[in-house]
């Protein structure tokens, strides 16, 4: 009866001990999955603070690229004086310069308004500089910005970011005065 009793105390312990080790497998796997959240974690916290630095760097050369590029060519140059040839007589000159074509916004993102107000400043700069250089007082006109918007495109930033129907604008709170914020900001 004895041996039966210490067969009986042995078999529960063996019993018990198992238990004990299978807790103590499934307390190691999630030790390990939290492991490798954890390493994950650190990885996306690294990745995110490269990105944040190498985003504030681009925004401080944009800084500084567009502020230079946008008020580097504000003066018109003086027009150069024309003098009479010293002969009299016909010449034939054949010669066409070509008038800057005007841009379409037709985007919707911060992005492509200023992209899209880089390049109307350079076809500002463009129209002046040919009419600094044209005899005779001839003019190039420049196409104002609201003529260079997309008609659609006035409707989708009126409704979405000003947050009126495109008939009710006014001058003041207009296309135009959304795309003069998004260059003056910058």
């Amino acid at each position: 009866m004895q041996a039966n009793a210490q067969m009986e105390l042995y078999q529960r312990l063996m019993a018990e001990l198992a238990l004990q080790r299978d807790q103590q497998n499934q307390l190691m796997a999630q030790l390990e999955a939290q492991r490798r959240t954890t390493e994950n974690h650190v990885q996306g916290l690294r990745a995110a603070a490269t990105s944040s630095i190498l985003q504030a760097e681009a925004l401080e050369d944009m800084r500084r690229r567009t502020s230079a590029r946008w008020h580097a060519f504000t003066a018109t140059p003086a027009p150069q004086t024309v003098q009479a040839p010293a002969t009299v007589g016909v010449h034939m000159v054949y010669g066409f310069q070509e008038v800057p074509k005007a841009l379409t916004f037709n985007g919707s993102t911060k992005v492509q308004k200023r992209r899209f107000m880089d390049q109307y400043e350079a076809y500002m700069r463009e129209i002046r500089l040919a009419n600094a250089q044209r005899p005779g007082g001839q003019q190039i006109r420049q196409t104002p910005l609201s003529g260079c918007i997309d008609p659609l495109a006035v409707e989708r930033i009126a409704f979405w970011e000003i947050g009126k129907p495109s008939h009710e604008l006014t001058v003041r709170e207009g296309i135009e005065g959304t795309f003069i914020h998004i260059s003056i900001t910058i």
